[in-house]
Order: C-alpha cells, then sequence, then structure tokens
C-alpha cells in the first residue's frame, strides 16, 4: 500500500508489517491494480510492479488504475488508454475517454461527445453535448439542452426533448419538463405523469419517491408504486427509507418512524433532523434549546436509542463500524456506539487495506484496526533547503517553557512565544550559513496580543553570543517595520521605522512573513513577498537565528525556512525554490487598485478588509483589476477566495487575460471539485474536466488558496498549496487578472498577490 512520508514523498510498504516492500520514493502513489500501481517523479506518471520496477516509462501527465488489462493515461492533453505492455489501444486523439463498459466508452473532442469501442473506432459520432452513460442498455443524450436517451447502436429510441433524465431502474426513468417530474419507459412511453417537484427511482420495495408543491405548507414527499397509485401520501416534509419497509419522516416539529402501512412506530419531537441512515443506524439531531443541542443520538430501525453518548457527528456503517466525532475528536464505533478506536484524533481519512491515516497533535500518522500506530522519523531535508519547520512537531528542540517571566509551546497554528515581563526575548537556533552564497532566511508570524502596537517583533539573524551582534527584520502590529544592527555597545537602525501597507495588521489569524534574500551581491526585505528595502549586506557575527518578541507580547511562528540557492545548484534534478517578487499585493483596507466597486442590477460589491461579490444574474461576471504580467516569462497569480451563500454547484475563483488581450484563463472550484477553462475568439474550451479533489475545503466561508503559475513551458495550478495540474503553457499573461464568479452567489476574495518569479543563477 502507499504510505505517505513526513518528507511529502510516498514508498510502498507491506500492509500488514508497514515495512517497506522496495527502496524507492515517489511524488505521488496509488494502489495496486492487478499487479501494477500509478506513480508519479519529478512531474511525470508511470507504472511500476510489485518489485518497484519500472514496467511503463515515466513520460504522462496523468494516470488511472488498471482495470480488465487497460488504463487511462494523458499525454498533451489528450486521452488514451493503454495495455499493460505500455501499447496505446486508443489513439491519442480525444480530450475525454470515460472507462470502458462492454467493450465501448464515451469519448469528447472539441465540447462534443460519442461513443468508441475498444479498439478507439467510433460507433456512436463524436455530436453530442453530452452522454452520461448505459444504464439498462440505454444512455442518456444532451444535445441543444434537451435531454433524451439512444441504444448501443446509437438510434434514438426516447426523444430528445426532455429538460431533465435520470438513468434506467428496474425499467423506468425520471423525466422532466417544465419543472415537473413523471416516469417512462424505455419505449419512451410515460407511464407516470409529469405532475411532480421531484422524483426519484432510488428506493427499493418498487416504491418511487415523489414530491409536490403543496402551496402554502410548502412542498411534501411521500411513496408511489411503480403504476403511480399512491402507497405512503405526499404529506411529508421530509422521508426516507431507514430499513426494508421502515421510514423515517418529518411532519410538522416532530420525527417520526412508521412503516409502509403509516403505522407509528415511534415519534420525537426533541430531534430536528436525521443523518448517515446505513446498515439499519441512523444518526438524529437535538433541537435547539434543549440539553446536547445540535448533538447526534444513535438509532436503531425501531426508534430505540443504542447508546446514551451524544455524538458531535457519525459517519455511514461499512462492514458494522463507522466513523465518530466525540467531543470534538474522531474515532470509529461499533453499532452498539462502542469505540472500538478511541476518539482522540483530530481528523482521519477512510480504512484502506486495514489502515486509516490519523491526525493528532497537528501530525498525521496510520494506525490499523487495533488502533495500534505506525510512525515515521523526519529524514534530511532535500538538497537546498538548509532549515525547514512548519512546527507540526518538536523535531528541531525548540524551547517549550512555562513560568511567571516566559510561556513557550506547541499548537495547531504554530510555535507560541509568550512574554510576561517588561523585557524582550529572543528564542534562538544554531546553523552554519555561508555568506557568500545565494539564501533566503524567512518565517512567517502571528501577532495574538500586544500591550503596545508601537512594539516590534520579528526575525533575528547572524547573532554573535548573547545575540548582542547581528541584525533584526521587525514590524509592529501599527503596520510599520524596521531593519536594525545590533553591536556590542547597542542597537541602530539601518532602516526605519517605515509604514508598509502590505503589512497585515494585528488579529487572530492574520498572519505576516518576513523574508531575508541574499543574491547577486545585495541583501532584499521582503514583507509578504513584497520587496521593501534593499542594500549591500553586512557580514555575520555568528551562527544565530533567532525570533525577537517584545515585553508583554504573544506571537506564534507558523514556518520558520532557510534555503541556499547556491548548494542546490549541485543537484539539476531537484525542483528549485523561486524567489517570489509581488508586484501587486492587495489586502483590501482599501481600493488602491480601482477594482469595480459599485452594486448595480448586475452585482453587489463590498470591499472591507476583503472583497466582496455578489452575482445576481445567470450568468459569469469577473471583476478586473490592472497588472502587466506579460512581460514576465515566470509569474504567479495567488488568491484566497470564500463561497459565502448562494448556489454551490458553480464555478468561481482566478482568471486572468492572455497575452493577445482578448482571451483568457479561468481557474474554478465549486464544492470540492474543479476545473480550468480558456477563451478562444469568444467559444469556451476546456482544459481540464471537473475533477474532484480532497484538498478542497468545502462549505461556506471555508477558504482556499488558488495559485496558477506560468514556469517555462508549463501552467502549474495548486489549491491549498497541492498541485492538482499542469499543462502545457499556451500563452504568456496579459494585463489583467480578476475574480470570477458564475450564477448567483456571493463569493468574497481575501489577500491576492500577482509577482514575478525568478531564480538566482
Amino acid at each position: 500500500m502507499p504510505y505517505l512520508k513526513v518528507n511529502g514523498k510516498f514508498i510502498y510498504v507491506d500492509s500488514s508489517t508497514m515495512k517497506p516492500a522496495f527502496d524507492k520514493e515517489f511524488d505521488e502513489a496509488y494502489s495496486f491494480a492487478e499487479g501494477i500501481a500509478c506513480v508519479s517523479l519529478n512531474g511525470k506518471f508511470g507504472y511500476i510492479d510489485k518489485t518497484g520496477k519500472t514496467i511503463i516509462e515515466f513520460k504522462y501527465e496523468d494516470g488511472d488504475d488498471f482495470i480488465n488489462g487497460i488504463a487511462r493515461v494523458m499525454l498533451d492533453n489528450k486521452t488514451s488508454f493503454i495495455n499493460k505492455t505500455g501499447k496505446e489501444i486508443v489513439p491519442f486523439k480525444y480530450t475525454f475517454i470515460s472507462d470502458f463498459s462492454d467493450s465501448i466508452a464515451i469519448a469528447g473532442l472539441n465540447e462534443k461527445v460519442g461513443i468508441i469501442d475498444i479498439n478507439g473506432k467510433e460507433i456512436i459520432p463524436i455530436t453530442y453535448d453530452n452522454i452520461l452513460g448505459f444504464t439498462e442498455g440505454l444512455a442518456r443524450v444532451e444535445l441543444n439542452g434537451k435531454f433524451g436517451f439512444i441504444n448501443k447502436t446509437g438510434n434514438i429510441v426516447v426523444p430528445i426533448k426532455y429538460d431533465d433524465v435520470m438513468g434506467f431502474s428496474k425499467g423506468l426513468a425520471v423525466v422532466g419538463l417544465n419543472r415537473k417530474y413523471g416516469f417512462i419507459d424505455k419505449k419512451g412511453k410515460e407511464i407516470i405523469p409529469l405532475k411532480y417537484h421531484h422524483a426519484s427511482t432510488s428506493f427499493s420495495e418498487q416504491l418511487l419517491l415523489v414530491t409536490v408543491d403543496s402551496g402554502s405548507i410548502g412542498f411534501r414527499s411521500g411513496f408511489i408504486d411503480r403504476t403511480g397509485k399512491v402507497v405512503i401520501p405526499w404529506k411529508y416534509k421530509n422521508i426516507s427509507e431507514f430499513s426494508k419497509g421502515i421510514y423515517l419522516t418529518k411532519s410538522g416539529d416532530k420525527i417520526q418512524l412508521i412503516n409502509a402501512k403509516q403505522v407509528k412506530l415511534a415519534e420525537w419531537d426533541i430531534y430536528e433532523e436525521w443523518r448517515n441512515i446505513s446498515e439499519g443506524i441512523a444518526f438524529l439531531r437535538i433541537k435547539k434549546g434543549l440539553p446536547d443541542a445540535g448533538k447526534y443520538v444513535m438509532i436503531d430501525n425501531s426508534g430505540k436509542e443504542i447508546t446514551t453518548t451524544r455524538f458531535d457527528a457519525g459517519g455511514d456503517f461499512k462492514n458494522g463500524i463507522a466513523a465518530a466525532k466525540v467531543a470534538g475528536k474522531w474515532g470509529y464505533i461499533d453499532k452498539s456506539g462502542k469505540q472500538i478506536i478511541d476518539c482522540k484524533y483530530d481528523d482521519l481519512n477512510n480504512f484502506g487495506n486495514g489502515i486509516i491515516r490519523v491526525k493528532q497533535n497537528n501530525q498525521w500518522y496510520y494506525i490499523d484496526k487495533a488502533g495500534r500506530e505506525y510512525r515515521e522519523q523526519p529524514k534530511p531535508l532535500a538538497a537546498g533547503w538548509i532549515f525547514y519547520d512548519d512546527f507540526t512537531d518538536n523535531r528541531n528542540n525548540w524551547l517549550l517553557w512555562d513560568d511567571s517571566t516566559l510561556t513557550t509551546r506547541l499548537s495547531n497554528i504554530g510555535y507560541h512565544i509568550q512574554v510576561k515581563e517588561n523585557i524582550s526575548k529572543y528564542i534562538f537556533k544554531q546553523f552554519l550559513l555561508d555568506q557568500k552564497h545565494d539564501y533566503k532566511i524567512e518565517a512567517s508570524f502571528e501577532l495574538i496580543s500586544t500591550t503596545n502596537l508601537d512594539l516590534p517583533y520579528g526575525l533575528s539573524f547572524g547573532g554573535g553570543e548573547g545575540l548582542k551582534q547581528g541584525y533584526s527584520f521587525i514590524i509592529t502590529g501599527n503596520g510599520t517595520y524596521a531593519v536594525r544592527q545590533h553591536t556590542l555597545t547597542g542597537m541602530n537602525n539601518i532602516e526605519g521605522p517605515t509604514f508598509a501597507k502590505n503589512i497585515i495588521r494585528t488579529g487572530i489569524g492574520k498572519k505576516n512573513k518576513l523574508t531575508v534574500i541574499k543574491r547577486e551581491g545585495y541583501w532584499e526585505f521582503f514583507i509578504n513577498d513584497v520587496r521593501v528595502r534593499t542594500m549591500q549586506p553586512q557580514p555575520f557575527a555568528g551562527d544565530r537565528f533567532a525570533f525577537f518578541v517584545n515585553a508583554n507580547m504573544h506571537v506564534a511562528v507558523s514556518t520558520f525556512k532557510v534555503y541556499n540557492w547556491t548548494l542546490a545548484k549541485g543537484v539539476p534534478q531537484y525542483e528549485k525554490e523561486a524567489v517570489v517578487d509581488v508586484k501587486l499585493h492587495d489586502n483590501f483596507i482599501d481600493n488602491k487598485n480601482q477594482w469595480p466597486d459599485k452594486s448595480d442590477a448586475i452585482v453587489n460589491i463590498l470591499i472591507n478588509n476583503y472583497y466582496a461579490l455578489e452575482n445576481k444574474n445567470d450568468r459569469t461576471f469577473t471583476a478586473w483589476s490592472f497588472a502587466d504580467m506579460s512581460h514576465f516569462s515566470d509569474c504567479l497569480i495567488e488568491m484566497e477566495v470564500e463561497h459565502e451563500r448562494g448556489t454551490n454547484e458553480y464555478g468561481y475563483g482566478l482568471a486572468a487575460t492572455l497575452f493577445d488581450g482578448k482571451n483568457k484563463i479561468v481557474f474554478e472550484i465549486a464544492d470540492g471539485w474543479f476545473r480550468i477553462l480558456k477563451t478562444e475568439n469568444d467559444d469556451w474550451i476546456t482544459l481540464m474536466k471537473w475533477t474532484e479533489t480532497s484538498v478542497i475545503n468545502k462549505g461556506d466561508f471555508k477558504p482556499n488558496l488558488l495559485q496558477l503559475r506560468s514556469m517555462g513551458k508549463e501552467w502549474k495550478f495548486y489549491i491549498n498549496k497541492h498541485l492538482v495540474a499542469t499543462l502545457k503553457k499556451q500563452s504568456s499573461f496579459g494585463k489583467y487578472f480578476g475574480l470570477y464568479v458564475q450564477d448567483k452567489q456571493r463569493v468574497r476574495m481575501n489577500n491576492i498577490k500577482v509577482a514575478k518569479l525568478y531564480y538566482p543563477e
């Protein structure tokens, strides 16, 4: 099984012993399927066997598991299938190919789709806007906004006239027209009239769920049989099948448990909803205003409360066990509610090969179903990095102290330093840094509290014994910075105090990154990647590097890094760290960059330490600002976005114009999915279809950091610092960038950066 190491690389281990299967590391790794695993290295995908031997070379942009002897791969933004020898069985012609089923697959080209066979022959022409797959021998197709069904020879058997259709189940399919739904058979005959607000075939016992608009009392749901006869009248606000012949319903303010004859088996007025019905178990949430409000109880299909435990959340049962959250911590329970893996973890993933990945005290590791732990000790950093600490643990032995003068501790936001007396403190580390080399020293600080916003805190470096010599790069909560030199006789300011508009003011969750770079014979000082000072470098007095915290101040440090470009040159096979030189940074204290700021019939806009845009129409809207990137060979656009309210199935995110000034690229997300588009002569072209990823924070007011990097011959796309796509660069960027919002939703843009990237020679 693949095992994620603390250095961000994957290895393969025996899932029974957790010992390495072979001595190779990969950037990405997937489980073995049919004796073969898909892995990536240096941005390319290939395939290995269980000894680690490469059996299909690393040349693809993406790859999937082998299924029935074939696997889907991507090359030059085209999709094909290969066999286990690496032979391409379908030409690299299509932008998309689904999995093969019964030797046929859906293929897409130029925004149209059709059907191909296992040899790549088009058996249904590439003419439809969409084909949604075969169920019971018929496939849903879309053309010009309407839906119908075709058979496997391409003949239309249900006219393409409906606004919506669902797949066939036991001979019936749901269809919709003019916002009314009903049921048809495989010949297209309307068996049950189109008169319902919602309909579904996904229930057992031959019953169909339907919802009707009941006027002033709102929507109500019930069940009909497959002839349209009412079995359970549509009188319930909500109804779900609990188990065979047993249903949970909500009517008024009460939740009931009934059977198919509407006999009431149980009734409650203390619960407001149910969640995660599975294997005869359901979780019911306690109403507001009652003891344990918002918590969940666990019941069986007789309505009996199984355990007195109150849950923050409960997952679906699978093979008799489910994830559960108790008192803010995750674990696993059985059907009696007993914790079979203690609820003590901050986060966890699902079981795979009998192993689960868990997070505790800000550190990820693995456990098995008995709760036995598998941890790994950190290995030395890759070439170029002298020091790297994100404070997920205390592997670098920072001072942990608590008395009447000083508290230092670790938490999920970093390394805390709290000075409790009227004297400043230095918390230091020692390591050698050759002053002749090109290097970077960087730390990110969060000011938690201070008695005086004029007092500075920050980064010290090159200090001698007692830190009475060296230099400090410091900022204040009032938005000023200074560069100081320490000598045996005292301190003097080389620069400042100077006001810097890009300093993010004090407040919980507000971080400022301070960077000192030595390159090409100069020192450069950056705040949040914006250069604020350039000067001749001075000689170090020693090998001490420290965090400086002033009197009666509480600061948390989230990262501390030292990187050496001169050392990195000796290992050309590794990707190098770039210098990020911000040309535009906006945290929306004001509207200095002239974003659209007028609300009208199309949009509502608010600027208040963020940029909030509410799209009022059913189309897209992009708020543009100016930053000329056309003469940058390598550059970065970075934007933090949050969905506030409205539809969540439509995209929002980052847009940038291309070099020609007419076309643009869009990098958008939506509720756990992302997509990449571009325009070409007013036509939309999909560069990457909607793709699901776990790195997106789902839900309203959950921030997601989007980054688009233009590097060499490639575009690289990141979500929350995870690389999610690499595409061949089709153009340089142009002079405008902005926030893209599709359909009726309100989206907030927080910090945004446009930066030049370069690498010291």
